[in-house]
Order: structure tokens, then C-alpha cells, then sequence
């Protein structure tokens, strides 16, 4: 959903074609959670925004005793969206209704 990817891509290098196993490093680093954001979104939400997405979508991979239910992951992104509706020209707010929809 951040990425714009597939789940796997045979079209990709060996080492990138499973998204999860490509995107792990860099969606746990607050540094590196750009370096996988779909290059359409470049410049539209800041790295703190993209780096809330990718960490509710890694805990949605964990193991399944701690993986977040559909509630919490929708009130995540409702929240996302919230924190930006005072901001209407705002891209990122444009992001998190792309996540939703």
C-alpha cells in the first residue's frame, strides 16, 4: 500500500521479489521507511507519516497473537487522517484515503 508493488514480482531481482522480505529493512527504520515509498508519492508525506503506515503494516505481519485486529487498524488510519483534515491541501491526508479506499 506504501510501496505500490506486488506481493511478489517476478519481474524484479531474486533478492526483491518477495515485497514483505525486501521492504522489512526499511519499513523498521525511520531513516529508510522513503527509500520504499512508491516514487508517485515522493515529496507528498513526510517520512514520520510514511514511517506510521509501514509500522502499522509490519504489525499487521507479526505473529498472530500480536497482530492488530481490523478496529485498530482502521482507527489507525482514521486517525491519520484526522491529524490532516485541517490541512486540506495536504497530500499525505490524500495518502492515508488511498490506504482506506
Amino acid at each position: 500500500m506504501v510501496c505500490g508493488r506486488r506481493v511478489i514480482d517476478r519481474n524484479t531481482p531474486p533478492a526483491q521479489r518477495n515485497l514483505v522480505e525486501w521492504a522489512k529493512p526499511y519499513i523498521t527504520n525511520k531513516r529508510k521507511v522513503l527509500r520504499v515509498l512508491d516514487s508517485r508519492l515522493e515529496g507528498q508525506c513526510s517520512a514520520i507519516e510514511a514511517y506510521k503506515v509501514a509500522s502499522l503494516a509490519l504489525k499487521c505481519l507479526s505473529e498472530k497473537s500480536s497482530r492488530p485486529n481490523m478496529d485498530e487498524v482502521v482507527s489507525t488510519l482514521e486517525q491519520l487522517i484526522h491529524n490532516q483534515l485541517g490541512r486540506t491541501d495536504c497530500p499525505a491526508a490524500r495518502l492515508a484515503c488511498m490506504i482506506c479506499w
